[in-house]
């Protein structure tokens, strides 16, 4: 067990510290969450947690089969995991958007005015009109299109980018952590996940009017998806499942702002208080499903 701690701790201070000087290095040139240079940087910063996994495996473990530490065999194509990564991010995503509309201070938006809101500060009042018109046009509510797009690109292109941080969090740290148990790994690993993100957040990531308060939800947040990453890696064996749900989650994880006028980020949606109850609600039903399955890890 001392091992598999050990690996932990170098994983984790070696692959934060290293992402957390880029990201200040970035915003110290002059760069900014919110804009196609932070969608970049942010994009590349992804695969930092897999290349440390990889470095790791290869020169300090002399690990065998660098595939297999990473999470990146596929042993079977067929098991309904597969589709149940895909969907669990619409399933919370729902969840989200109802809680966050029990809200006091909320309401639904049936004309796209929730989208708008959040770029009045932004955007030029003609541009804003421009907008309101075009959403007006619309056959149906905007947050359809945002939920076609999320479950085409979640899989796919998000997926890809989403397997650079698993085949570290879920890849190199299971390997080696799996076996502390279910909850011990999905804790600790949920724990390092959310604190690589600080100065993603610090910046205005998920959280721009809460940056120092958003650290901690960041946490919270990553905490709560935690348990549902390690079942499905214990069912399908390897990264890949993990990243399908971790890009789909992306994708989607703004649709229930494009539905709800007001609140806080600290509250609504899937990153706030709203989503993250609804997350956990979600791990509890893995518990549950663990108790009656006992699944092994295949990894």
């Amino acid at each position: 067990m001392t091992s598999q701690y050990n690996r932990i701790w170098t994983f984790s201070g070696t692959v934060l510290p290293i992402s957390w000087l880029l990201a200040g290095l970035f915003y110290l040139l002059g760069g900014r969450m919110g804009n196609l240079g932070g969608m970049a940087f942010a994009a590349g910063y992804m695969f930092l947690p897999g290349l440390g996994g990889l470095a790791l495996a290869h020169w300090r473990d002399g690990s065998d089969d660098l595939r297999r530490t990473l999470g990146l065999k596929v042993d079977t194509w067929k098991s309904p995991a597969w589709a149940l990564a895909w969907l669990l991010p619409v399933a919370y995503t729902a969840l989200a958007l109802g809680a966050s509309l029990l809200v006091p201070t909320t309401e639904f938006s049936a004309d796209g005015a929730a989208l708008l809101q959040r770029y009045r500060d932004i955007w030029s009042p003609e541009r804003i009109a421009d907008a309101e018109r075009a959403l007006q046009e619309l056959p149906f509510h905007v947050g359809w299109i945002a939920l076609l797009q999320g479950l085409i690109a979640g899989p796919t292109i998000n997926a890809l980018f989403a397997l650079g941080e698993e085949a570290g969090w879920r890849g190199y740290l299971y390997h080696h952590g799996r076996s502390l148990g279910f909850w011990t790994y999905s804790l600790l690993v949920g724990t390092l996940w959310g604190l690589w993100h600080t100065p993603l957040i610090l910046m205005g990531h998920n959280y721009p009017d809460h940056p120092v308060a958003g650290l901690g939800m960041m946490v919270l947040y990553c905490l709560a998806l935690s348990p549902l990453f390690t079942y499905l890696t214990d069912t399908l064996g390897n990264a890949y499942g993990a990243a399908i749900l971790h890009g789909t989650n992306n994708a989607l994880a703004g649709m229930p702002l494009l539905f709800v006028v007001g609140g806080s980020n600290l509250v609504i949606g899937v990153t706030g208080l709203a989503g993250i109850a609804s997350i956990a609600l979600l791990s509890l039903g893995v518990a549950l499903v663990r108790i009656v399955e006992t699944p092994e890890p295949k990894g």
